[in-house]
Formats: structure tokens, C-alpha cells, sequence
């Protein structure tokens, strides 16, 4: 039996395909895990991909986080470290150190961080991945620092906040 050049590369596709899905799939999965906390978002601070661990951390499920701003894991006494770390992330391509985040219901918590960022085929920034861990429960409580509801930022003010201080360099 032999094949048309057509026929053949009409396999190599099918192929190609099968197996790009499997790879994404397998990425997904991976992604998910509960072991690694991991988020993806844009350039500007707004999430595309929260895994179960990482939005379960926070008080939230991961439908809820989609297209929020990262901000949202701060409380304005965070932000500056915050700032910092994103700035440094831009000019070196990656972040490793200790943030502090704030659940849901603000209660503030220690995470080690690990932010790189992500480029397109052209090496052009794209989007920030973090992967967190919390910190162990003895050191992870805040008690005296509870999040206040009332000082609160709406989500455009905070994703021009940062935008700003970042742009600016404001740290």
C-alpha cells in the first residue's frame, strides 16, 4: 500500500495534533496538582490560570479567580514588597523570596515565592508564573495584622496602583 505526499502529510497533522493535545493535557494536569500552589497571569496583574491549590489557599475556588488582579492576595501594607518583587522579576526574569498574602477573610500568611516570567517565540514577556508554598503553620498566623475590609482597593484602582509604581518604579 503506499500513500499520496497528501495522504502523509495529512497523518504527520493528525499526528502532530494527537500528540499536542496530550502534551497540553499532560501540562494541565500537571498543573493542577495540590502539591505546588501556581498561577499564571498577564503582564498586567490579571490572573488566567489559578490551579486548586493555589485559589484554596487564598479562601476562593479557581472559577472565582479568573481575570481578578493579583492585588487581591495583598492588603496595601503588603503591596510594596509586592511591587518590588514584580519589578525585579521584570528586570532580571525571575523572583525567589518570601511574600506575604492575604486570605479571603484576611488573615495574612507567609509564602515562599517563585515567580518567573513567561515569553513568547520572539522571547517577548507574556505573562508571570508563581509557584507558592505556605509557609509552616507556626510561622504562617498574623494574628495582629488583620486585613481591613474598609481600606480595601477596587480592582482598577489597584491594577492602576500598580501598574504605576511599577512603570515608575516606585517601590
Amino acid at each position: 500500500m503506499s500513500f499520496s505526499s497528501l495522504e502523509v502529510s495529512q497523518m504527520k497533522t493528525k499526528i502532530i495534533n494527537k500528540l499536542r493535545k496530550e502534551h497540553l493535557k499532560f501540562i494541565s494536569f500537571a498543573a493542577d496538582q495540590k502539591a505546588e500552589a501556581t498561577a499564571i497571569s498577564d503582564m498586567e496583574g490579571n490572573l488566567l490560570f489559578v490551579n486548586e491549590a493555589f485559589a484554596s489557599m487564598h479562601g476562593y475556588a479557581p472559577d472565582e479567580l479568573v481575570g481578578a488582579h493579583l492585588s487581591i492576595f495583598h492588603n496595601q501594607e503588603q503591596t510594596p514588597a509586592v511591587v518590588a518583587a514584580i519589578w525585579q522579576l521584570h528586570e532580571k526574569g525571575e523572583f525567589s523570596g518570601k511574600i506575604w498574602h492575604v486570605q479571603r477573610d484576611g488573615v495574612a500568611f507567609l509564602c515562599m515565592t517563585r515567580w518567573s516570567m513567561a515569553h513568547d517565540e520572539n522571547g517577548k514577556p507574556t505573562g508571570m508564573i508563581a509557584m507558592i508554598q505556605a509557609m509552616s503553620p507556626s510561622r504562617r498566623a498574623r494574628p495582629l495584622k488583620r486585613y481591613n475590609p474598609g481600606l480595601a482597593i477596587t480592582q482598577s484602582g489597584a491594577r492602576n496602583a500598580w501598574r504605576n509604581r511599577i512603570d515608575s518604579r516606585q517601590v
